[in-house]
């Protein structure tokens, strides 16, 4: 083999051992590209789902005083009708379960609320819950609130 012929196949080996790099880190890279994209394929609709999330906490921690605040009122309008017209509880013996089923719900959405976001500063009520109990026992009915 002449000097020039082992030039060239040494050149010729390094051309092609360049296109099998390259080649290499280009299906390297496409393989890369494949996973991310099957992975962000399946994170879309769980980005979406944290966004919807969100959008709900944040109605229910601010929008007109959050879920605390309701939980107040609902507390204090029974203390209200109790204190001003106790014999709507007599007149409309469901009243007292509804208001008591409202704090309840309440009550348990803003412990999920608070479990899902430690920061959650509402003004808690200063009527204890057990006032629905209390009205209930004095009703003519059995029934005692949920």
């Amino acid at each position: 083999m002449s000097a020039l012929s082992l030039t060239l196949c040494v050149a010729l080996a390094a051309a092609v051992f360049k296109l099998v790099a390259q080649w290499q880190t280009l299906y390297e890279m496409r393989t890369r590209l494949v996973h991310a994209e099957h992975r962000n394929l399946r994170l879309r609709p769980l980005e979406e789902e944290i966004l919807e999330y969100r959008r709900v906490l944040g109605v229910t921690l601010v929008t007109q005083g959050g879920v605390g605040k309701r939980i107040k009122e609902c507390r204090e309008i029974t203390a209200a009708i109790h204190q001003s017209a106790p014999d709507l509880f007599v007149k409309e013996e469901g009243l007292i379960h509804w208001l008591s089923a409202t704090d309840q719900f309440l009550t348990e959405l803003r412990a999920a609320q608070i479990a899902a976001q430690a920061n959650v500063e509402q003004e808690p009520s200063a009527i204890d819950p057990s006032i629905y109990r209390k009205i209930s026992s004095r009703l003519p009915t059995s029934m005692v609130p949920l």
